[in-house]
């Protein structure tokens, strides 16, 4: 007679309690989508350039109270341009943090390391277009220009000079050339053409939707206010700059841009867009 199959015995521990059974395998929540907390990126309401700053290179925080950048961003992959625009972001809005975690350190560090080929500031001075010849980019536009270069360079040079009244003090004017000198080249000379450009001319008003969003902050509420009926078509010129800003930019400069808007102060998002939206 074969006997009956019996039901094998609890493993056990080595001090003969039951030994706690595998964990079930954890499946891990897919990543959230980076919050659209910049002025530019809140009007994005079209998939394509929604698409484009959802590929952001996660640098977007969270802007409650606190800052959350992935661990997965301070590694020694992500672009130096970039990490000093997420560090100058996390000292205005995350300044616990920053000082826990010496992150003044970290950026003392890139610092040195830039200083070793130092950035090229394009948009301080009459010197523009000999900076500009020395670096790839923005030899390409030169070129590109033709005979109408300097023109073009003369527009973007006034258009500078419009926003820098409003940024505040001749320290605070001085304090946004060297953040827009962190900048990847290719982004430099994309503001520069964005500037030399007048605004587009747009066929549609800003949707509900993209004045919601650009209301979500007191920036946003108060350049509305302050546009009144003109607030629509403002915003949506505004949209219509941004991607032709990034438009063709690889998305590690995107991500850079990004990050620098995100550490710009109130004073100077005010100022840019009133500029750019004209």
């Amino acid at each position: 007679m074969t006997d009956a199959p019996t039901t094998p015995a609890p493993a056990q521990a080595a001090d003969g309690a039951p030994a706690a059974p595998a964990p079930a395998p954890v499946t891990p929540a897919p990543p959230a989508a980076p919050p659209a907390d910049s002025i530019m990126a809140k009007i994005m309401a079209d998939p394509d350039a929604r698409r484009a700053y959802q590929q952001l290179a996660g640098e977007k925080a969270e802007r409650d109270v606190k800052v959350s950048i992935p661990a997965t961003e301070q590694a020694c992959t992500v672009d130096p341009a970039v990490r000093l625009q997420q560090l100058a972001y996390l000292e205005k809005h995350d300044s616990a943090r920053f000082k826990v975690e010496n992150l003044a350190a970290e950026r003392e560090a890139l610092q040195a390391e830039q200083a070793k080929s130092p950035a090229v500031r394009i948009l301080d001075d009459s010197a523009m277009k000999s900076k500009m010849q020395v670096m790839d980019t923005g030899a390409q536009w030169l070129s590109d220009q033709g005979e109408g270069a300097d023109a073009a360079l003369q527009a973007a040079r006034g258009a500078t000079n419009d926003m820098l009244p409003d940024i505040g003090n001749a320290e605070a004017q001085t304090d946004f050339h060297q953040h827009v000198g962190t900048l990847p080249d290719v982004v430099q000379i994309s503001l520069v053409a964005e500037l030399a450009q007048p605004a587009p001319a747009v066929s549609s008003l800003a949707s509900t939707e993209q004045l919601r969003r650009f209301r979500d902050d007191d920036v946003g509420k108060a350049l509305l206010a302050e546009w009144g009926s003109e607030a629509p078509r403002k915003v949506q010129v505004l949209a219509e700059r941004y991607k032709r800003i990034i438009k063709g930019m690889p998305p590690s400069a995107v991500a850079a841009l990004s990050a620098w808007e995100a550490g710009l102060t109130d004073r100077e998002v005010k100022s840019i867009a009133r500029r750019m939206a004209r």
